[in-house]
């Protein structure tokens, strides 16, 4: 939004902005200054002379004007609740006043003009950028029915300097479905070609419309422009899309192209946005509700600071099921010349203490989904945040490298764009290409009717392992609603289990040192020794609060498979380590309760070909192995 108070003082002589930025582009020096040098202190004595005579007498030259009589740059957006308002912002020339909005439901209407549509008049402010003056127009629209399609116009009030008609419809009831496009790094050479201009942008946006006609908003994230500073930049920008645009709403994100020298000026002049953010961030960072979904737009070239305690508190007072962060610089980067560390210091916590589900960013002009991510480690669906890195909209591709968070990676030079389907139980994300490719879908989810545990979902591979052991409490969830499969598991929660498992009869645990009789796990880790089928790391130490390697997994589940069939299991000739390409890190003690295991299929590898023996088994794991020996020993 422009307000009057952020226009700059013009120096009438100059026609330039006065104060102007410290890193403001000098202008190259001449090769031949030397010859030149004369005619220089001519021109500085005429310049001097001008100045005098201009501060004697002080007359403003106009700007050269930007704009005509005819709306442009028309752009929809939301300052309040997008279900119950609408924002317009357009321009025109310089000295077209007059602030029209007309607008009426879909369903009733027959054309403008029409004696039942609203009128609303909203206010004009002069902007001076770079490539000169213009008249920027805001209104809004306030009381409008949620989920309900209108038909606007917007103009002067004069015949022949109307805009329209074109449609926008109010966000959903926060039980319906919606959909939304995600687009990054749509920056550009200045011209209107589709090779390397933001001819691009306007293609991209036309394919993801017409993939999506029903898409209620664009969220870009970042880099809109190449030069925020010079108009020139959002002229061929808004050109670019001048025929969609009037018909679905912005959500921008700064980027730091977007924001070089006086580029959050034009920023703020050319989008209506909420100012609920931070102090010294406004518009540059908010937040908004949107059917069951909230999301915070940050600014990644602002105070992460002042922005982080903001973000704490907004996040935490949201009651919508999904959490979304918005910004540009991902905390988690696909290369390492596009690190962010502080982002990450700064923002990451709060994303883990709030819990964000999805983190949407751009920068690295490549396409990057990670695994959920807590405490920067990753974890299993519904524990953690996913961070997405938009790939571009835009003429400019970069390589990527190699981190472990990353799940799917793209950096063939195309461009990209994605759209998001919200639903209260279910996020769809779906990433196409230029020519039309699927580069990724993937689901998320949210706790459906009768989930026993908020974080394990019906789509994930061990739900119903840990759903059947649950019932019959064999396994437990931590804390409430929780079961946390990806944790890692401890020698006492296994041995736990095992002994439930098994049914072994109580008996105590006086012989370890680290097993108080006042600990939940001092009868199950007496009734697993006693049969003999766990052992102390020495004789007086048990190490219950151990993490459990996959390797000893193995070897408590051979122990327990050998105790229930009364038997001594030995593996075949035939080694079923040998298709492992980590077989090598086998403790030579495991080697043989391994094979046996794998020969059972009490345990299997991690992946086709990683048996990862020195890892720490997760809650899930254990679960599952537990399951195998319960199948094996009826």
């Amino acid at each position: 939004m422009l307000r009057q108070s952020d226009l700059k003082p013009i120096d009438p002589a100059l026609n330039q902005p006065l104060d102007p930025s410290p890193e403001a582009e000098v202008p190259a020096s001449p090769s031949g200054y030397r010859s030149k040098y004369g005619i220089g202190l001519v021109l500085l004595a005429a310049l001097l002379g001008l100045t005098l005579l201009t501060l004697h007498n002080p007359v403003r030259v106009q700007a050269v004007g930007l704009g005509s009589k005819q709306p442009e740059h028309l752009t929809l957006t939301w300052q309040h609740d997008p279900a119950t308002t609408q924002s317009f912002t357009w321009r025109t020339a310089s000295g077209r006043e007059g602030t029209v909005v007309e607008y009426i439901e879909t369903a009733t209407y027959l054309g403008f003009p029409d004696g039942q549509a609203q009128q609303i008049i909203g206010t004009e402010v002069p902007f001076v950028s770079d490539a000169g003056e213009m008249l920027v127009h805001e209104a809004e629209a306030v009381g409008l029915q949620p989920n309900t399609s209108y038909t606007y116009r917007v103009g002067s009030g004069n015949n022949g300097e109307w805009a329209g008609p074109y449609p926008f419809v109010t966000g959903p009831d926060p039980q319906q479905p919606f959909t939304f496009l995600f687009v990054s790094d749509t920056q550009a050479i200045p011209n209107q070609t589709k090779v390397n201009g933001y001819g691009i942008w306007g293609e991209m946006l036309e394919k993801a419309i017409a993939q999506q006609p029903d898409a209620r908003f664009v969220l870009l994230s970042g880099d809109i422009v190449d030069y925020g500073y010079l108009q020139e930049q959002w002229e061929q920008w808004f050109h670019a899309v001048r025929e969609m645009l009037p018909g679905i709403n912005m959500v921008p994100t700064l980027g730091n192209h977007d924001v070089l020298k006086t580029g959050t000026e034009n920023f703020q002049a050319q989008f209506q946005l909420p100012q609920n953010g931070p102090m010294g961030e406004t518009e540059l960072a908010y937040s908004l509700d949107y059917g069951a979904m909230h999301i915070a737009v940050l600014n990644s070239e602002g105070n992460l600071s002042a922005q982080a305690e903001w973000l704490r508190e907004d996040m935490a007072a949201s009651t919508k099921p999904w959490k979304i962060a918005a910004f540009h610089r991902s905390p988690f980067q696909s290369h390492a010349a596009r690190a962010s560390v502080d982002v990450r210091d700064a923002w990451t916590p709060i994303f883990d203490e709030t819990g964000v589900d999805l983190v949407l960013t751009g920068h690295d002009h490549a396409y990057l989904r990670s695994w959920p991510l807590y405490q920067g480690e990753n974890v299993a669906e519904g524990e953690g945040t996913t961070y997405v890195i938009g790939g571009t909209a835009g003429s400019k591709f970069y390589d990527m490298g190699d981190y472990p968070w990353i799940r799917v990676k793209f950096d063939d030079n195309i461009q990209i764009f994605s759209s998001v389907t919200v639903a209260p139980e279910e996020l769809t994300f779906a990433v196409t290409s230029r020519d039309g490719d699927s580069i990724d879908t993937f689901k998320l989810y949210k706790p459906v009717a009768n989930q026993r545990y908020d974080d394990v979902f019906p789509s994930y591979w061990a739900h119903d392992t840990i759903e059947s052991l649950s019932k019959t409490g064999i396994v437990n969830g931590i804390g409430s609603r929780q079961f946390r499969p990806s944790k890692e598991a401890t020698r006492a929660e296994f041995t736990s289990m095992l002994a439930k498992a098994l049914q072994l009869p109580s008996a105590n645990a006086s012989s370890f040192a680290d097993v108080q009789s006042n600990q939940w796990h001092y009868e199950p880790i007496g009734s697993a020794a006693k049969a003999g089928l766990v052992q102390g790391r020495d004789a007086k130490h048990f190490g219950p609060d151990d993490l459990l390697t996959r390797q000893e997994l193995a070897a408590l589940l051979v122990r327990a498979y050998d105790w229930k069939t009364q038997q001594v299991s030995k593996p075949t000739a035939e080694s079923k380590l040998s298709i492992y390409t980590d077989r090598a890190e086998v403790s030579g003690w495991a080697i043989s309760p391994i094979e046996i295991a794998l020969e059972l299929k009490l345990l299997a590898g991690r992946t086709e070909h990683v048996i990862a023996p020195r890892e720490f088994a997760t809650r899930a794991e254990t679960a599952r192995a537990l399951e195998n020996l319960l199948v094996m020993i009826k």
